[in-house]
């Protein structure tokens, strides 16, 4: 992570603030940078693509005294009590690509690499198994601790704070006959809680999630009229389900599948 370490509970909250990623310089992704599709080796341990995930958090009463009062304008940081959650600068639905009026392309190009939507195959792969890897490059810079949670994937912990964890995770070594430590074993979670200043490699071999239900595969947030089931998001020519809590024509915001 990188900021400028000069009124930091100031500067953080602003934004000055990002993540630093160094590759090693035979991967295809130090041509690229991160969330372009290219591969790696991290720690031993080979991926098909990166992305960085950069949590923080946002209290709009700090911004309001800044704004209107000068400088730090009497907000005492002891009062610090955030209303908005961040990953890479967006906060749900948007971090879905589901936000209503936002242009995501124009975000996109404005901000390379750091789109937080995580898209992988269960097939594909170019590790020898099915199932892409996926290297999350998780970084914490807001000031409370953060639990990130996926359905359905354990990720490996290979490293954090710039330090390999091999008792962790063996990436092995075929030349001496040490096997790698299989997905399935080793240390894998699949809720990171991850502190104030705290960077972790956590990586998911999206091959862990079969889909063994009667729904299709991807987000439910549409419904088939006929058979009464959720279907994907995806099937723009079916109704969204409707949230029971709103009135007609509010429903249910649809994710990516």
């Amino acid at each position: 992570m990188y900021h400028c370490h000069q009124e930091a509970s100031i500067h953080v909250q602003m934004g000055m603030y990002g993540a630093l990623v160094i590759y090693n310089p035979d991967d295809p992704a130090a041509a690229t940078g991160p969330g372009k599709g290219q591969g790696g080796v991290l720690h031993g341990w080979a991926y098909d693509k990166d992305v960085v995930l950069l949590l923080s958090e946002f209290d709009l009463g700090q911004h309001v005294a800044e704004q209107f009062a000068g400088a730090r304008g009497g907000y005492n940081p002891v009062n610090y009590k955030p209303q908005y959650w961040f990953i890479n600068g967006l906060s749900f639905p948007n971090t879905i690509h589901a936000g209503l009026g936002f242009n995501f392309t124009n975000w996109e190009a404005a901000h390379p690499g750091y789109d937080p939507l995580i898209v992988g195959s269960v097939t594909g792969g170019a590790t020898g198994t099915a199932g892409e890897k996926v290297l999350l490059r998780v970084i914490n810079m807001g000031f409370e601790v953060q639990p990130m949670h996926m359905h359905g994937y354990h990720g490996k912990i290979i490293g954090s704070d710039q330090r390999a964890w091999p008792w962790a995770n063996n990436p092995g070594n075929a030349a001496m006959g040490i096997a790698q430590t299989p997905f399935g074993e080793g240390m894998e979670k699949n809720t990171l809680t991850i502190g104030s200043g705290e960077t972790y490699e956590w990586l998911v071999d999206m091959g862990q999630q079969t889909q063994n239900s009667m729904y299709e595969a991807g987000v439910q947030t549409r419904y088939d009229p006929v058979t009464g089931l959720p279907v994907s998001n995806q099937d723009t020519a079916k109704p969204a389900i409707p949230d029971p809590f709103l009135p007609p024509p509010l429903t249910y915001i649809g994710g990516q599948r």
